[in-house]
């Protein structure tokens, strides 16, 4: 179940996009292992889209945070706090699930999977946002585009030994421009590589980042097929 779905308008005809607005509030969850959704954006009928824009919003302990599903393209979420969820950001299996979704601001914090894509077509941006002491696999997705503009990751460490920054197992493209990466922990999980690429097609690209923890191991920094 979720705690809210949003839903397109009713006077949503044609595709107009018109978007559900709101924020000043905040859901609690009853816990990171729990089945339970936070967010859910989903429109099934074809000619209306599930598009909303989200200031100053909590989302708080639950098993994901927010999980885009159908025509769920062109959501906007500024100064918005993701916080204990089991995976924060999902790109579901369905028709136009994700386009131009965009985070300004905000934090993503003490979770486990920041992104989390099933199928191909992710296009998420974040801008200025803070990703703080999560422990799984953060950006894990199979196709499409995941960027980050000015953003700071801090982990303390990962959970299991095959948990990466990032985990591109497709045709995916990953990009972070400016901002900061710092990696604390301990053996034997801490935060070795900065990827997986699994695929000859996945790529990662990093622009005037500073990076501050990764361990200089026998076998690198990067692992790609």
């Amino acid at each position: 179940g979720a705690a809210i779905t949003f839903k397109g308008s009713p006077i949503d005809v044609d595709l107009r996009h018109t978007a559900a607005i709101s924020g000043g509030f905040i859901l609690h969850g009853p816990g990171i292992g729990s089945t339970v959704t936070g967010i859910v954006i989903d429109e099934n009928a074809t000619n209306k889209s599930a598009r909303i824009q989200l200031t100053g919003v909590v989302v708080e302990r639950f098993g994901i945070g927010c999980d885009h599903q159908d025509r769920s393209y062109l959501a906007q979420y500024t100064n918005v706090d993701i916080i204990e969820c089991g995976i924060s950001v999902r790109q579901n299996v369905g028709v136009d699930s994700v386009e131009n979704i965009r985070f300004i601001g905000g934090g993503i914090h003490n979770g486990g999977t920041v992104v989390k894509g099933l199928s191909s077509g992710v296009d998420i941006k974040f801008f200025g946002t803070s990703f703080d002491n999560n422990t799984s696999k953060l950006f894990d997705y199979i196709d499409g585009r995941v960027e980050l503009h000015g953003c700071h990751i801090k982990a303390d460490g990962a959970v299991l030994a095959d948990d990466w920054l990032l985990n591109l197992t497709g045709n995916a493209f990953f990009l972070m421009t400016g901002g900061a990466i710092v990696l604390t922990g301990t053996p034997p999980y801490a935060w070795a590589r900065a990827a997986n690429l699994s695929n000859l097609l996945a790529v990662a690209k990093f622009r005037d980042v500073a990076m501050q923890g990764f361990r200089n191991t026998s076998d690198g920094v990067w692992v790609g097929s």
